[in-house]
């Protein structure tokens, strides 16, 4: 089985991410009127998330069944995509059950409520970044300098190293880009559109 992704096909796959965020530069009133709000951005990007981390666990168990690496690195992959998934069920439940009291924030968020819940939540995010952004691309590229057969070692950094470092770029490229686009627009509201 074979899972290698183009860029282009990467780009599609952060292009629902990129839906959210063009969307949410709409006016106030449009988003009203096509019910482009919180409860739908959080089930987008939820969906969105769990995608990526998906498509990179499977990688790496491929990967890891294919050289008969450690059980526990298998473990250790698989916890962040059951922690997106949990995201991915929670945005849609927030979105059918959600309270209709919720309005989308036009502004910065004055308090915070946090909570034990919020913490536990807070570690598992942690978690599933070091793990896609560190850990899961370190193990696979250790792992494959470690391999003796030439053609094995060209044949699984092929298949399973290449499309890790596509995913990583465009993961970081995504990320970049759109703290970029929002401090410009920020910048540009603060300067242009504050009275």
């Amino acid at each position: 089985m074979k899972l290698r992704l183009n860029y282009w096909q990467l780009i599609l796959l952060f292009a629902p991410f990129w839906a959210v965020v063009f969307s949410s530069l709409l006016p106030l009133y449009l988003r009203e009127k096509y019910h482009l709000d919180l409860k739908a951005f959080s089930a987008i990007i939820a969906i969105d998330l769990c995608l990526a981390v998906g498509y990179q666990a499977c990688l790496v168990v491929l990967f890891n069944i294919r050289i008969k690496g450690s059980k526990w690195m298998i473990v250790h992959t698989v916890i962040p995509v059951i922690f997106a998934a949990v995201c991915v069920t929670a945005a849609v439940a927030f979105m059918v059950h959600g309270s209709e009291n919720h309005k989308l924030l036009s502004g910065p968020v004055q308090r915070s409520k946090a909570s034990s819940t919020s913490g536990i939540l807070s570690i598992f995010m942690l978690h599933m970044l070091i793990t896609f952004f560190v850990v899961n691309n370190v193990y696979v590229s250790e792992k494959i300098a470690k391999i003796k057969n030439i053609s094995l070692r060209e044949n699984v950094a092929a298949e399973f190293g290449e499309p890790l470092k596509r995913i990583f770029i465009v993961s970081l490229l995504t990320i970049a880009g759109s703290l970029l686009l929002a401090a410009v627009l920020g910048i540009i509201r603060a300067r242009y559109f504050n009275s």
